[in-house]
């Protein structure tokens, strides 16, 4: 007989940040007032991260692990990666900066797939189902 898994449970206090170092070492910087829930076990290729608000992820993975962090119906898929994800209403709009590395963002109804390279931000509106990308450029 199978047990459901654990779900950890981690929300920053409304006036300052938290960070929370996962089982596999990734490092999320939860930003006020952001709640963030978590299998309590990380297996591969089964590493979900559910997030309601905003928050700074560092993902330290071998290259074939991949975490997926859900944000109401929307996803990033990430194998090894430091970004910053805004997602206070995910019905409405997801920001996505990725400081170092690559991703993969997937929209509402897992409509195609959407790669972001470090120095790029992405905005996705999810009421138009449309993409914004810039570059940005580093001092």
């Amino acid at each position: 007989q199978q047990t459901a898994p654990r779900m950890m449970t981690m929300t920053a206090p409304e006036a300052e940040s938290m960070d929370v170092e996962l089982p596999d070492g990734t490092v999320v910087t939860l930003q006020a007032g952001s709640e963030m829930k978590y299998r309590t076990t990380f297996r591969r290729n089964f590493k979900d991260i559910f997030l309601t608000g905003s928050a700074v992820v560092k993902v330290n993975n071998r290259p074939y692990d991949k975490i997926t962090v859900h944000m109401g119906a929307a996803e990033i898929d990430v194998f090894d990666a430091h970004f910053e994800v805004v997602a206070p209403d995910p019905s409405a709009e997801v920001q996505i900066q990725v400081y170092a590395g690559d991703l993969a963002f997937v929209g509402d109804e897992g409509e195609s797939r959407l790669r972001i390279g470090t120095h790029h931000k992405v905005t996705y509106a999810a009421t138009e189902r449309s993409y914004q990308q810039e570059f940005l450029v580093q001092p």
